[in-house]
């Protein structure tokens, strides 16, 4: 079997992980852009921003603890309620 007929397995949760890694406060804008209804908890929005001003690690671990309390936009994570 070639290389070319193997499939890759990306999980969907990837893209918002790598969002987050990147700016913490972007993920937590995108996931209460996503959520039903949108913008319920903005303040979530405010303290992402205000942590990561502290040296980035606050807002990172505040974005990660959001993304395993509540899941993110992708419906497939563990997170979320269904």
């Amino acid at each position: 079997m070639s290389d070319s007929e193997n499939p890759i397995c990306i999980p969907s949760v990837l893209g918002p992980m790598v969002i987050c890694f990147i700016f913490p406060p972007a993920f937590v804008f995108i996931h209460e852009l996503k959520k039903d209804p949108p913008f319920s908890n903005t303040h979530n929005i405010f303290v992402s921003i205000i942590l990561t001003c502290f040296m980035y690690f606050p807002g990172l671990i505040h974005g990660l603890s959001l993304m395993r309390s509540e899941g993110t936009w992708t419906n497939n994570y563990a997170g979320i309620n269904n």
